[in-house]
């Protein structure tokens, strides 16, 4: 699990540990993994949220917005799941990409396939990279 928190946003990936047995169309499911993650995350989540997920069958990123017109003491998610998507790992500089990978190059920056990497290489080089993702209906 990986949580990176910006000014109006909260990004949250999920690997295949903490997603097994999970019906990524099911939005109930994903609200109960949602709340769980409240749990142990040390991110204050009150108000509403948009929640963007994105998923493919082992990797999840939720993105949450933060929706400041209502304010409430508890939180409220709407949550839109997009699936078969695809993750990519972006690096800014080539040399702190592991080698031995395919790299793609694109607007002066580097991106390698996530499945390419074991859990192990994702956690060493976690702190060079940001995870992306699109939909494959987009590519």
């Amino acid at each position: 699990m990986r949580v990176s928190e910006y000014n109006d946003k909260v990004i949250i990936y999920l690997n295949k540990y903490f997603l097994k047995d999970l019906d990524y169309s099911n939005k109930e499911e994903v609200l109960k993994l949602l709340l769980s993650l409240k749990k142990r995350i040390s991110i204050d989540l009150e108000g509403v949220y948009d929640v963007k997920v994105y998923h493919d069958k082992e990797n999840m990123i939720m993105e949450l917005y933060y929706l400041d017109e209502i304010e409430l003491d508890y939180p409220s998610f709407n949550i839109e799941i997009y699936n078969n998507c695809t993750f990519l790992l972006e690096f800014n500089d080539y040399f702190d990409i592991p080698k031995n990978k395919k790299v793609l190059i694109y607007n002066d920056k580097y991106y390698i396939d996530l499945d390419s990497l074991s859990n192990k290489e994702i956690i060493k080089y976690s702190d060079f990279y940001q995870i992306v993702h699109f939909n494959k209906k987009d590519a």
